[in-house]
């Protein structure tokens, strides 16, 4: 989960991954998406809160050699379903006061990246999106940039 929060990929993005999609380049990690939706390939920088999950994820994991990020638990030739993720996604919500979607934190990576200054069009192509009105749906300033905006608005 921490890899959809860090870097904003889609669920069946993240549940084909292989071991191999992850790079790392000194303290850069990217990971490489094939064939996103409308066949499109990418590389997509992790943010660095992200990456000692990862590390600690791959540093546990299995010694299998399994070629995906995420196998199957019932058979390592594979990778985890749809339905694997939902479950987990279904376990963070009890915990959490509100439902959470794979493409919950899609959106908070997205938002994410606005507040913090970086250009629409680099949002635009870590989302693997060919037009930045698409973008547009994703990004949504939270309560406290919209309360910053007006804060000094004098009337």
């Amino acid at each position: 989960l921490a890899i959809l929060l860090s870097t904003g990929i889609r669920a069946n993005e993240l549940i084909v991954l292989k071991v191999s999609d992850i790079s790392r380049n000194g303290t850069t990690f990217m990971i490489h998406v094939h064939d996103g939706k409308g066949g499109k390939h990418r590389d997509v920088p992790m943010l660095s809160q992200g990456k000692p999950f990862v590390i600690k994820y791959l540093q546990q994991r299995d010694q299998q050699k399994a070629t995906w990020l995420f196998p199957s638990p019932s058979n390592s030739k594979d990778h985890i379903a749809h339905t694997t993720l939902f479950r987990w996604l279904r376990k963070l919500s009890k915990l959490m006061t509100k439902e959470i979607q794979p493409h919950t934190f899609r959106h908070s990576y997205s938002t994410l990246l606005h507040e913090s200054g970086v250009d629409p069009l680099s949002i635009a192509a870590i989302l693997g999106h060919s037009s930045l009105t698409m973008t547009k749906h994703y990004v949504r300033p939270s309560d406290q940039t919209l309360i910053g905006e007006v804060q000094d608005v004098k009337i």
